[in-house]
């Protein structure tokens, strides 16, 4: 049989097809659309109708496909399993006039673009008239690429007035950048009916480029020959979020930090932290050099030169470390004092180290002044108990000192022998309590390779340097630029 079935619009073709020279074989059914294969079908369905005739086995077969409105011939031709010839089986001529719009789905879309971002917008909704309740999906192209399908799952409420239940609204996104755009959306068919294309729209975006930009001063301390950067800086592509930048002296890097100070005037803009204010060692302590501030662009735009200035950078008169003076956290005087999230007592391991760092090169700060600055310009007790790396680096450079990463145990050892003091986060159990991780301040070593460990929450001593370097922290978290280990002076 071959017909059009009313309820689903497709051409359907049934019947049966055996071999004589093997009456227990599948034979296949090729179907024919005016002479060219649309679909095959194996005659291997039930067929106890044949069983009266002596044909033993499963030779039914079905197939069914949709084809456009008009005339058309459609043949099953019975393919031999064996050499020689097929057999055609049947042909018949179909005048097809079939509503596909009442059976396949209906949609509209728009675009709008974000011209900061470089993004286009897609917002419609489908549906299919033959499952009014079900959801479907789109298919959406973005000049002449694919970019996937999207859900039409949104609720549709101004569609309900049309008779229309359901949820059937879409949204997507797609970066693209400047230029004009041309976006298609294709809505895909819920059986019975076909894919609808709901259409093409075109769009022109214009992305505004924007850069870091602000006033930025570059000065010099003309007793201690340390380097001074203040200003403010922003990328107008994301207002409020702090902007890395890089010194550098005659094109060699310095330092990088973040732009997260406070600065009055940014006040009026609600942009009040993001400021500069820090203090960076030159590389080279004789001049003249050139010093300049770079800023790291943040979305569409690029890294831009934001100060240089002509420097005489002249000796500088030295840095002495006496070592580490010893402050715990848990101290009454500041013990139960709120910084940001957290108390000091249990929170402050890191502001407490980087006090006692400090007030080994002469520098008067207790470990409240600390955690306050931490917590200003640093992670400290920010979002979460506690600091990384960065509050450290935050720190030093405010107060002058020079700050490096230490990433092996060899550096560990020759940073102490430098007389350099060594705040290192670490894990449990040896100085800190399971579940916690903990900051102490390293300083010296003595020909046995032991160095003296202060540990604001316990009594410290004299440890091995593998043995403190085993104990490294684990968690990403505590980590600043990949170090847990940070050398001051």
């Amino acid at each position: 049989m071959i017909a059009v079935d009313d309820a689903s619009g497709a051409v359907v073709v049934m019947g049966w097809a055996f071999d004589h020279s093997n009456l227990y074989t599948t034979v296949t059914a090729a179907v024919t659309l005016d002479g060219a294969i649309v679909t095959g079908a194996s005659a291997n369905l039930p067929s106890p109708y044949l069983y009266p005739y002596g044909v033993p086995g499963s030779h039914a077969f079905f197939s069914a496909f949709t084809t456009s409105n008009g005339p058309h011939e459609v043949c099953v031709i019975a393919v031999d399993q064996r050499p020689g010839t097929d057999t055609l089986v049947a042909c018949s001529k179909l005048d097809v006039e079939v509503d596909w719009a009442s059976k396949s789905p209906q949609g509209d879309f728009s675009l709008s673009g974000d011209e900061l971002w470089g993004q286009i917008t897609v917002v419609g909704w489908a549906f299919d008239h033959s499952a009014l309740s079900a959801s479907i999906t789109v298919d959406i192209t973005v000049d002449g690429s694919s970019r996937g399908r999207a859900a039409a799952t949104l609720p549709s409420t101004y569609l309900y007035p049309y008779g229309v239940p359901g949820s059937h609204a879409f949204v997507a996104g797609f970066g693209v950048g400047s230029g004009s755009h041309k976006v298609c959306v294709t809505a895909i068919d819920v059986a019975p009916g076909k894919d609808v294309a709901l259409g093409c729209k075109t769009l022109t975006l214009s992305v505004v480029q924007y850069s870091p930009e602000g006033p930025v001063q570059i000065g010099i301390d003309a007793k201690t020959g340390v380097i001074s950067i203040t200003g403010w800086v922003i990328d107008r592509s994301r207002l409020g979020v702090p902007i890395k930048v890089a010194v550098a002296q005659n094109g060699v890097l310095m330092a990088s930090f973040y732009a997260n100070w406070r600065s009055p005037d940014l006040d009026p803009y609600s942009l009040p932290y993001q400021g500069l204010n820090a203090k960076v060692n030159p590389l080279v302590e004789s001049g003249p050099d050139q010093v300049c501030v770079y800023g790291f662009n943040i979305g569409p735009g690029s890294d831009s030169a934001l100060a240089c200035a002509d420097l005489t950078v002249k000796q500088q008169t030295g840095i002495t470390n006496a070592g580490p003076s010893y402050f715990s956290q848990t101290d009454p005087a500041w013990a139960g004092i709120r910084i940001g999230v957290g108390l000091i007592g249990p929170t402050g391991c890191v502001p407490t180290s980087t006090a006692m760092a400090l007030r080994g090169f002469g520098i008067d700060v207790n470990p409240v002044q600390v955690a306050t600055l931490m917590n200003a310009h640093g992670d400290y007790n920010r979002g979460g108990a506690g600091a990384s790396g960065y509050s450290i680096v935050t720190a030093s450079q405010y107060y002058g000192i020079p700050i490096a990463p230490i990433y092996s145990i060899d550096q560990f050892r020759q940073a102490l022998k430098a007389n350099k003091t060594v705040i290192a986060i670490v894990d449990p159990p040896l100085f800190t309590n399971p579940g916690t991780t903990h900051a102490i301040a390293v300083y010296g070593i003595d020909q046995n390779g032991m160095a003296m460990v202060s540990n604001p929450a316990k009594l410290g001593g004299a440890y091995s340097v593998g043995t403190i370097w085993a104990n490294i922290a684990t968690d990403p978290a505590a980590s600043y630029d990949g170090a847990y280990f940070w050398a001051l002076g």
